[in-house]
């Protein structure tokens, strides 16, 4: 089992505090894989562009209701890197 079916498993209750929650998830992405103060300008930047549109991808999901699962994200997520490697 990944770890984000388990936090799938807990996300009904957060819709009731959905926009305090925002803030939470957006520090927790960028601990993950934001910018750090010790890295170059350069890959702060990239790794900040990822954090932030990795976030903009989780708050899509929560207003549209958590229609998919996190597999299913990541499933289309992985065929739209991969369809756009065919242009």
């Amino acid at each position: 089992m990944e770890a984000y079916e388990v936090e799938y498993e807990n996300l009904e209750p957060l819709f009731c505090c959905q926009r305090r929650i925002y803030p939470v998830v957006l520090q927790s992405i960028k601990d993950a894989c934001g910018p750090k103060p010790e890295q170059p300008n350069a890959l702060a930047y990239v790794t900040a562009f990822i954090a932030y549109g990795l976030y903009g991808w989780v708050e899509e999901w929560f207003q549209r209701g958590v229609q998919k699962t996190p597999k299913e994200l990541v499933a289309l997520y992985e065929h739209t890197k991969h369809s756009d490697s065919q242009q």
